[in-house]
C-alpha cells in the first residue's frame, strides 16, 4: 500500500506539473490567437468592401484630425462571422462610457436599415489610423481621407494604437495592408 501511495503521489505531481505547464502555454498563446484573429477579421471585412454606383453608399475614410480618431464606413458583401450578405460597416474607436463596447468597434447596419448591431472587436485598441492608396493621373499615392460611391481606393493601411504595449500586443500594432476588391 505504501508503494502504491508513492506511485500515486508521483503520478499526481507529474500531472500537476503538466497542468501548470499547459496553463502557462495557454496564457501565452491565447492573446496571440486573439491578435491574429482580430487582424484576420479586419482584413476580411475590408476585403469585402464594395461600391455600387452613383446612388449607392460611399466608401468613406475620414480623418478626424487627432491621431486615433479615424473612422471607416463602407458597404461590404458580408462582415464575417456576423452577417452573411450585404451590410453597411462602420469601424471606429468607442471611448464613450455610455455604451458597453470599448476600443475598436464595428457597427453593422442592414442596408434597408431594418437592424443595427454593434460589436466590440478589440477592447485594448485606443487609436485607429488609416490611409488610402489611390492612383492620381497614373501615380500611386497615399492619402489620409477617401470618399467615393464609384471607386474604392486600391488599398488601405490600418495602424492600431493600444492602451498597453507588450510583445504579444505588438502583433496588433503592426500595420495591416489590405488590397481592396472592385476598385
Amino acid at each position: 500500500m505504501v508503494l502504491m501511495a508513492m506511485m500515486l503521489g508521483a503520478g499526481y505531481s507529474a500531472f500537476a506539473m503538466t497542468a501548470d505547464t499547459r496553463d502557462h502555454a495557454v496564457a501565452i498563446v491565447d492573446p496571440i490567437t486573439r491578435s491574429l484573429a482580430t487582424r484576420q477579421l479586419l482584413g476580411q471585412t475590408l476585403a469585402n468592401a464594395r461600391v455600387t454606383g452613383r446612388n449607392g453608399p460611399l466608401f468613406r475614410g475620414t480623418n478626424k484630425g487627432a491621431a486615433g480618431n479615424d473612422e471607416i464606413s463602407f458597404l461590404a458583401t458580408s462582415a464575417p462571422p456576423w452577417v452573411d450578405g450585404p451590410v453597411l460597416v462602420r469601424m471606429f474607436i468607442d471611448g464613450d462610457g455610455a455604451t458597453p463596447e470599448r476600443g475598436l468597434v464595428f457597427e453593422l447596419t442592414d442596408p434597408g436599415l431594418a437592424w443595427r448591431k454593434r460589436v466590440e472587436v478589440a477592447r485594448q485598441v485606443i487609436a485607429l489610423d488609416a490611409r488610402y492608396l489611390i492612383r492620381n493621373a497614373g501615380v500611386a499615392q497615399w492619402t489620409s481621407t477617401w470618399a467615393s460611391p464609384l471607386e474604392l481606393p486600391e488599398g488601405i493601411e490600418i495602424n492600431l494604437g493600444l492602451a498597453t504595449h507588450d510583445t504579444i500586443d505588438a502583433l496588433l500594432e503592426a500595420p495591416l495592408l489590405v488590397r481592396l476588391g472592385n476598385s
